[in-house]
């Protein structure tokens, strides 16, 4: 969401936004106190609710090798949970993908699985889903899910993304079903 998202939202006749968590710092935007309490008075003002936040510095900035990572994904998630949100996307496209070519990044996704399983807990008692977008398969998706252990971490599945990839969309989402936090359509 940009400047004046909350007011374009209601003019639209939507319920709810998607926040952008900020660029890489050491303090993301999204856990300042000075922008929750703005963003809670934008919300109090138009009525509009921040259903999730996107973590797009992970592009460019990998949950698998930034040491900031870990920091990052404790400080959306408090500020998710001052907002109400109940989603966090986490992003892993460019730099942050999973996928060289074809092939899983097999070192990443240990990274990330673990960071996941340490930031899981957190996310669970705050009542905040990391929601998990990339372009891995449904079943590369679940093993995943599956070392991770935890229902706090789901899947942002992007309809657009994934059809683009060439994956059986269908099939994608009947083998996901309830680990699927939110549906991304473009």
């Amino acid at each position: 969401c940009s400047v004046g998202g909350f007011g374009n939202a209601q003019k639209a006749g939507l319920q709810g936004i998607e926040l952008n968590a900020g660029g890489a710092a050491d303090r993301l935007s999204i856990a300042d106190p000075e922008a929750i309490a703005r963003h809670k008075a934008e919300m109090k003002e138009t009525g509009v609710a921040v259903s999730s936040i996107m973590m797009g510095l992970f592009n460019s900035n990998p949950l698998a090798s930034d040491p900031r990572g870990p920091a990052w994904l404790d400080q959306c998630i408090d500020g998710a949970s001052a907002l109400g949100a109940q989603v966090i996307l986490v992003a892993f496209f460019g730099k942050g993908s999973l996928l060289q070519g074809k092939e899983v990044k097999k070192a990443d996704v240990d990274v990330v699985v673990q960071r996941l399983k340490d930031a899981a807990p957190k996310a669970k008692a705050k009542g905040v889903i990391l929601g998990i977008e990339n372009t891995l398969s449904a079943a590369q998706n679940m093993d995943i899910l599956d070392r991770v252990g935890s229902d706090a971490v789901k899947i942002y599945y992007d309809i657009y993304n994934l059809t683009g990839q060439g994956y059986d969309t269908p099939a994608e989402i009947r083998t996901l079903k309830d680990r699927i936090a939110i549906f991304h359509f473009k």
